[in-house]
């Protein structure tokens, strides 16, 4: 199709009349296909009710295979899920970036009842201290 073929068609709104519905028409029930017309034309069969109980109690599905373990773990990926709401701050504990860490440390701040200080020295590093003289 050339462009100066679509340019050059244009629509005049004002010639075109819209018929409106006669009484009959409106809230009138549509024809619609049934359920075999629909299957039939897909290409598909209805199940008799008696087959698809039959096909119901056939029993449980024995796989054979499902005696391989399997290992999930990623190689040279750290199991890193902390929880959260009550985070450990054991020496060695991982956390997946430094928002996390810093998310657990003030949580634990909350959790253990003890005023938090920071230090902000540089970006890429979080310091975080007790701020009381006494500290859990």
């Amino acid at each position: 199709m050339d462009q100066s073929d679509v340019i050059g068609h244009t629509i005049d709104w004002d010639s075109i009349e819209i018929t409106p519905l006669e009484e009959s028409q409106i809230d009138a029930p549509e024809n619609l296909m049934g359920e075999e017309t629909i299957f039939a034309f897909v290409g598909l069969t209805l199940e008799k009710h008696i087959d698809a109980i039959v096909g119901m109690n056939c029993g449980p599905i024995v796989d054979e295979i499902m005696d391989i373990s399997v290992d999930d773990r990623i190689p040279n990926e750290e199991n890193v899920f902390p929880d959260m709401d009550d985070p450990s701050m054991d020496v060695g504990t991982i956390y997946a970036n430094m928002n996390d860490f810093s998310r657990a440390v003030k949580q634990h701040a909350i959790k253990t009842q003890f005023e938090l200080g920071t230090e902000k020295s540089n970006p890429n590093l979080f310091r975080s201290y007790c701020k009381a003289k006494t500290c859990p």
